[in-house]
């Protein structure tokens, strides 16, 4: 956001989950390598198996008309979870003690859980140990990608069903069966992969009629075979406005035990923003003239690194940001909260004049093995 316009800025920050419901009417402007994170949505066909006693069938399917047309209902949870996502109510799980969700991620297949807390993914359940979800999220998703021992957790937050069933399909999808373009295509380019156990926190965030907030952060042991246990997190997060919107601000905070170090420190407008630390790892990404403003305070295990955003040469298009933390841990397993945040604004006869923030809390929690 520039300098001149934020002392017009008026409003109150609110929290995401809060917003009032908005009617989407336009599509983000996609362009460049943003569109990695960009999965429109297609039919793919991979089957869906909804376990419920209180929805039908109609309802469900027309959630996922564009997505799948092999969608079945049923009041109890499947034999056969082979290549398959598994759609999870939350009314009908209240009654049960057994959810078999342990046996369907086994299996391959990715579990969502549609509506409640992500009680579902507890360690228990799972037999993982690993987790990272946002709060008040209307659909929470799992799938355990067995050859690397990587644990994939989605959110998803919208006002509206079926957008909420859409991005979990896509998600799931593009995560565990390929999608349009493999399954996770930035794997084989993101440095942090090479470290197996890790955990990826996946989410999409409707915010009003400005846009989108997408994220997908990774959290992988550096240091795993002896004290102080060393764990980063390459953090992503995706602010895409819709036509005539336009960022301002996007910041990534982090709060836990032994918050030891972070990147970028500042910047003052470069291109390119590289990123590297004592992980060993290293990595970059565009500028586009971005102000890093280092607001994190080590006394307090606080990191916030905000960055300022000059909206008007970066309007309507994507922007990605990708900073990274890391943690000492000497006796527990760690645990931490995570919070992204972006600014919108809206183009009218007074540029910027319009402004509101959506800002989300991920939950995060890795049990160490061994």
């Amino acid at each position: 956001m520039n300098a001149g316009t934020k002392m017009i800025l008026i409003g109150a920050t609110i929290l995401v989950v809060a917003a009032a419901a908005a009617v989407i009417q336009s599509q983000p402007n996609i362009s460049g390598n943003e569109t990695d994170f960009f999965v429109p949505i297609e039919k793919t066909g991979v089957p869906v198996i909804v376990v419920s006693d209180s929805v039908d069938l109609e309802t469900v399917a027309s959630y996922l008309e564009d997505c799948s047309d092999n969608v079945v209902l049923q009041n109890n949870m499947p034999l056969n979870f082979t290549r398959s996502i598994i759609i999870i109510d939350s009314e009908w799980a209240v009654s049960k003690s057994d959810l078999k969700v342990k046996e369907a991620l086994a299996s391959g297949a990715v579990v969502l859980y549609w509506g409640g807390s992500p009680e579902a993914f507890d360690g228990e359940r799972t037999g993982l140990g690993r987790s990272a979800f946002l709060e008040g999220a209307s659909m929470y998703g799992m799938y355990h990608y067995q050859p690397s021992d990587a644990v994939y957790c989605y959110s998803a937050v919208a006002d509206d069903p079926k957008e909420t069933f859409e991005r979990s399909y896509v998600w799931a999808d593009q995560t565990a069966f390929g999608g349009q373009r493999g399954p996770y295509i930035w794997q084989s380019t993101y440095p942090e992969w090479q470290h197996p156990g890790n955990t990826t926190a996946c989410f999409d965030v409707e915010c009003g009629g400005y846009g989108w907030m997408r994220g997908m952060t990774t959290y992988f042991s550096v240091h795993p075979e002896s004290a102080p246990f060393v764990y980063g997190a390459h953090f992503r997060l995706q602010s895409m406005p819709y036509l005539g919107k336009a960022t301002a601000e996007a910041y990534v905070g982090s709060r836990g035990e032994y918050q030891a170090q972070y990147n970028p420190l500042s910047t003052f407008g470069q291109e390119t923003i590289w990123v590297s630390s004592i992980s060993g790892l290293s990595w970059s990404y565009k500028g586009y003239g971005i102000i890093v403003h280092n607001k994190s305070d080590m006394s307090k295990d606080m990191m916030r690194l905000e960055h300022d955003i000059d909206e008007s040469k970066r309007f309507e298009y994507p922007i990605v940001i990708e900073p990274e933390r890391l943690s000492y841990v000497y006796y527990n397993d760690y645990t931490g909260e995570d919070t992204y945040g972006i600014l919108f604004c809206e183009r009218t006869s007074t540029f910027g004049s319009e402004w509101e923030w959506f800002e989300v809390k991920c939950n995060v929690s890795l049990e160490r093995s061994g």
